[in-house]
């Protein structure tokens, strides 16, 4: 017995011993990490960061560089592309200030405003108080790439790409006239994004819910927003449809090119509060009987659905499908559109498009708005006018679902 005992308190020495061992190789490896990390760091040619991860990550948070590559410069703040620009000794910026704009934080202007007029309450904002706030958002949400692009001085240090390769050339030939001066190309030939499926055998359409009854928008008051049923029916009607096609390979689309619906179709609305409204919707759809076609179970319905990219036009940009659906929402007797103001948000939702982009709206409430553009001033009026028209023409396509209905 003594030996045991002997034996176990040896080994119990030893195994105190192994694991103070281990614990000093660990922190010599963690020592010796840091030391191979900075060695490893001073031969690398490219280092990838954010904006403030650039002067903040204790790596490099020293280095200057000899080009400073910013990408989407259009959507970043003033403040926060400052930081990397003051490491360069030469900087590029690459974006698109026709798309979305820097995201300004709606408490900073506030904050800002506030102490502009000496803390007036919001009610008692003036008319020139008032523009007073519209300057301010402008300047607030107005990017250093597009003052930069924008100014004459600059003209020798500005390149315009202006060949696209994601969308059918009939999508593209509004977005050149509307936001870039007829230079936006595509060398495409339209067959390359060809695409004929549930009806839809053009490019570009509009659904218009204009002398629909109840097609009036619906003010969300507890979590703010917008919703609007009728517009929610249509869309699902529409892409139930277009699932169901893709499910039976009833479609025409360029040689090689096999549609997946699950990573195809795209669902994409102006306000955050419709996407309830759309996914209800759309599994309703789906377990509803089409024709001789047995509809989904409600399993099924709400696996697809889920399965589907529905989203708010602000978390798309950067994104693209084949096909992709719009909903508008904003539909009232005032014709007020809220931020559809902000027109750039119509640039990205048409340029997520690569085959075929199906917008519904109500065309009353949108060409008729007496808004005026966030970034240029104009009528708001005019982009959706012009939008409209380009969907009426003899590649585009329109419905008065009214009409439609009436059938």
């Amino acid at each position: 017995r003594g030996m045991i005992v002997t034996q176990i308190d040896r080994m119990t020495a030893e195994h105190k011993r192994t694991l103070e061992i281990l614990k000093s190789w660990q922190k010599e490896l963690e020592s010796d990490q840091n030391s191979l990390s900075e060695i490893f760091l001073k031969s690398v040619r490219i280092i990838g960061a954010t904006c403030i991860g650039v002067a903040t990550d204790h790596d490099y948070s020293n280095w200057t560089y000899d080009v400073v590559i910013v990408d989407e410069a259009g959507m970043i703040t003033m403040h926060d592309i400052l930081v990397p620009l003051t490491r360069g000794k030469k900087v590029i910026l690459i974006g698109d200030h026709l798309q979305l704009p820097p995201g300004g934080e709606r408490e900073f202007i506030d904050y800002l405003q506030e102490n502009g007029r000496m803390g007036f309450d919001e009610s008692e904002l003036s008319g020139e108080e008032k523009q007073y706030r519209t300057k301010l958002e402008k300047v607030y949400n107005t990017s250093l790439f597009e003052k930069l692009y924008r100014n004459p001085r600059l003209s020798q240090n500005r390149v315009m790409l202006k060949d696209q390769y994601r969308m059918h050339p009939y999508i593209a030939e509004y977005i050149s006239k509307a936001f870039y001066n007829g230079e936006y190309g595509s060398p495409l030939n339209k067959e390359d994004r060809y695409l004929n499926i549930a009806g839809f055998d053009t490019p570009i359409w509009f659904i218009d819910t204009a002398h629909m009854a109840g097609h009036e928008e619906h003010e969300v008051i507890q979590t703010g927003g917008y919703q609007n049923g009728l517009e929610a029916k249509i869309v699902a009607k529409y892409v139930a449809r277009v699932i169901r096609a893709i499910e039976n390979n009833r479609y025409r689309a360029p040689t090689g090119v096999k549609l997946d619906f699950r990573r195809d179709i795209g669902v994409i609305t102006a306000y955050k509060a419709q996407i309830p409204l759309l996914k209800k919707a759309i599994i309703g759809e789906l377990t509803r009987k089409n024709g001789n076609e047995e509809g989904y179970t409600a399993d099924e319905a709400r696996e697809i659905t889920d399965s589907l990219a529905i989203n708010t036009l602000d978390s798309f940009q950067g994104c693209e499908n084949q096909i992709i659906f719009y909903s508008f929402v904003r539909s009232n007797p005032w014709h007020k559109i809220g931020f559809l103001n902000e027109v750039r948000r119509q640039n990205v939702m048409i340029t997520r498009a690569k085959s075929l982009l199906v917008m519904v709206g109500d065309s009353e409430t949108l060409t008729k708005t007496k808004a005026t553009t966030v970034h240029d001033g104009k009528d708001a009026a005019w982009y959706f006018d012009e939008l409209v028209k380009h969907c009426k023409e003899e590649e585009g396509g329109y419905i008065d679902y009214a009409k439609e209905q009436a059938k």
